[in-house]
């Protein structure tokens, strides 16, 4: 029992002696090894693995303990071929056994429909990992349509390719759309996918969070986002994009996109909210022609607002609870009137959009992560 309540402690110092730089390019892997080897540690103890071993992690701890391997290993065992129905069934069922970064079924249905709004020929997702979030897009996707799909790790591509063939998706059929799945960082990869597609109708970014904005505005610099298009960036609120949010609401941004937050849980995880953001491109003209943009500071004008909020927060949280009385009965309303809606805006007003953007900020700034505010 004392060994698994160290076993967090553990874990941190594990992560701790990892190296920079590894941790930065290969976050994945470098988690799941050192996961795996404390598993390997406490075994050799003589604790065992234990239940825990095959508990879901924690979302707050952002653990992923297993690879890509093991989740094409549940695909290889429960799904069925060219059933990509049965397929989507086995990555859930692993995520739901280890946490693993799919983006799960509630937010798949939204992009789903979001998906059937916009009706997009082209499409283009940043961060494919194991495919899941291919394959939903792909199923409603008609014959004539493309969707493009980018990763940076290796590993994770080739599990990737591995589990939409038996989805049954990889290889184009007069129903299913073509499928071009790419090895390659996404700031690399935006040049050549200028040249080949010119632009896209719906794009679907879930990699490096630090990444959203930088990318974003080198479409957009170059074109490459069609007026009326969709931009739909996942993990807004946990762990959190707050420099891309504020680009997109304070920003350049507001200009050229119609922005909407959706909340929702982070995948596999209810207990822990979380958002997506939904963009539409206006037919404004981009005037930024940089094609290599490079991170922007939060907007003062955020950081005031956060600042504000969070001491109204204390203020509030301060203030003496009233002594408890009997609430007056609220007066009736006047014939042919309806009764006045309750106040929801929250504490000190916060919007869900300063929620969701302060809480990222906030996070980012304490927990060393660098998420949101990395410059790299």
């Amino acid at each position: 029992m004392a060994a698994r309540r160290a076993l967090p402690a553990l874990l941190l110092l594990l992560l701790q002696a990892a190296p920079r730089d590894a941790m930065r390019l290969d976050r994945r892997a470098a988690l799941s090894r050192a996961g795996w080897g404390l598993a390997g540690a406490l075994a050799g103890a003589g604790v065992g693995p234990g239940p825990w071993a095959s508990q879901p992690r924690p979302a707050s701890a952002m653990w992923q303990l297993w690879q890509p391997k093991d989740m094409l290993y549940y695909v290889e065992k429960y799904g069925k071929q060219d059933d990509a129905v049965s397929v989507l069934a086995a990555m859930d069922q692993a995520a739901e056994t280890s946490w693993m970064m799919n983006i799960g079924p509630e937010k798949g249905a939204i992009i789903e429909e979001l998906l059937r709004q916009r009706a997009p020929k082209k499409v283009l997702e940043l961060g494919t990992f194991c495919g899941y979030s291919t394959i939903r897009m792909a199923q409603l996707l008609p014959g004539d349509a493309t969707l493009v799909t980018i990763e940076k790790d290796e590993a994770t591509y080739n599990v990737a390719k591995e589990i939409v063939a038996k989805a049954g998706l990889l290889q184009k059929t007069e129903d299913t759309p073509e499928i071009d799945m790419r090895l390659i960082e996404s700031s690399k990869a935006i040049p050549d996918l200028q040249k080949k597609y010119r632009d896209f109708d719906f794009i679907l970014m879930d990699h490096w969070k630090d990444l959203y904005d930088v990318d974003m505005r080198s479409m957009d610099a170059r074109g490459m986002i069609s007026p009326g298009a969709y931009v739909v960036a996942d993990n807004v609120r946990f762990p959190g994009a707050p420099r891309y949010l504020d680009y997109l609401y304070n920003g350049y941004g507001a200009l050229l996109y119609q922005t909407r937050i959706i909340e929702v849980p982070f995948e596999y995880r209810p207990d822990q909210p979380d958002a997506i953001s939904v963009s539409i491109r206006t037919p404004q003209y981009s005037l930024d022609r940089d094609i290599k943009p490079k991170p922007q500071p939060i907007s003062d004008r955020m950081k005031s607002r956060c600042d504000e909020l969070a001491q109204a927060a204390e203020e509030e949280a301060a203030e003496p609870a009233p002594a408890s009385a009997p609430a007056p009965a609220p007066a009736p309303a006047a014939e042919g009137e309806e009764d006045a809606p309750p106040d929801t805006s929250g504490t000190a007003g916060m919007t869900v959009v300063d929620t969701v953007i302060c809480e990222a900020l906030e996070r980012s700034a304490n927990d060393g992560s660098g998420v949101a505010l990395s410059s790299q």
